[in-house]
């Protein structure tokens, strides 16, 4: 039992140092993200897009070539440690080209814990909407 009960302690610890290193994983994944969507850096944005969608991302991050972001604000974000889930609400404020018209997008960020080849990483697995 002396053996067991440190054993235990060690494996808890280690367990949850894990969870939390990938929770600091999230909150910067999304951090970087929503900066580089601010900065209209579509391809510093599209490292963090799955690959099941990132062709449907390019296009939409060419359809905002006329786009001007004004700020780009977390909202709230729901983060699910046991099925390594998120979602993040965003609002991203902008205007387009030529239009005195400033717009709020809201952005509903569905993101997942993904790998391939034993890297995992935070991947977007939901498109961004388009401005329109």
């Amino acid at each position: 039992m002396k053996i067991f009960l440190p054993v235990l302690v060690l494996v808890v610890m280690l367990s949850g140092c894990a969870s939390t290193n990938i929770r600091e994983q999230f909150d910067e994944s999304v951090e970087l993200y929503n900066n580089s969507v601010g900065l209209l850096q579509w391809g510093n944005a599209g490292a963090f897009i799955a690959s099941s969608i990132s062709k449907e991302f390019k296009k939409r991050a060419e359809a905002a070539g006329d786009v001007q972001v004004i700020d780009c604000r977390i909202i709230d974000k729901t983060y699910n440690a046991k099925k390594r889930r998120a979602v993040v609400d965003v609002d991203i404020e902008y205007y387009k080209n030529f239009s005195p018209v400033v717009k709020i997008l809201h952005d509903k960020q569905k993101w997942a814990y993904r790998g391939k080849n034993g890297t995992k990483r935070w991947k977007l697995v939901s498109l961004i909407p388009e401005f329109k």
